[in-house]
């Protein structure tokens, strides 16, 4: 399978509501050195043909969101965490708003499995709601169909709207055949 690099920015400016990238920290040359926070947890996994996640959703929950509480109280500029590990009652709160990276920070998260009507129902309440934009890559309709579930790998960041208003944006990377996405860091510019 062909790893498609799609430009970031292009993406974004081609939305029907356009936007444009507010600048990353972590990017910026001129400045003293970025702060990261990358989470490595222990724990148990649960794979099964429903999902993969934590095998202790509380615990999951638990850690990722503390996780995040830490990168905002550090003023991160850079927060990772690893594939299956953030559950999405996580990426809930920051939907909502209660866990929000700085302007200039870049979340990378590896999110617990989801099937694909539930990525679509998140990005529709998302998108209607006003509280943030989600855009994810087109999903394959077989896999639609079939129930199963995708592998989402989330990254949050701030963008502009054409008023200058900054936006929070959830852009979901949906590794589909195989566990792997590729980050690419160019010229200050973000492509996945």
């Amino acid at each position: 399978m062909a790893i498609d690099i799609i430009d970031v920015e292009e993406m974004l400016s081609q939305r029907p509501r356009p936007f444009e990238l507010i600048g990353l920290q972590a990017l910026n040359p001129a400045r003293e050195p970025y702060r990261a926070l990358l989470l490595q947890p222990t724990g148990v996994i649960e794979a099964n043909d429903m999902r993969v996640g934590h095998a202790d959703a509380a615990l999951g929950h638990a850690l990722c969101s503390g996780f995040l509480s830490s990168a905002v109280e550090a003023h991160a500029d850079l927060a990772v965490a690893p594939e299956y590990c953030v559950p999405w009652s996580v990426v809930d709160e920051i939907i909502d708003g209660r866990r929000r990276p700085p302007v200039g920070a870049l979340w990378v998260l590896g999110c617990e499995s989801i099937p694909p009507a539930e990525i679509e129902a998140i990005a529709e309440r998302c998108n209607t709601g006003g509280q943030c934009e989600f855009h994810h890559e087109a999903l394959d309709p077989r896999q639609v169909a079939q129930k199963r579930y995708v592998d989402p790998l989330l990254y949050v960041f701030w963008a502009k709207d054409v008023d200058g208003k900054a936006v929070l944006f959830l852009l979901v990377d949906c590794v589909i055949e195989m566990a792997l996405a590729e980050f690419v860091v160019m010229d200050h510019r973000i492509s996945i």
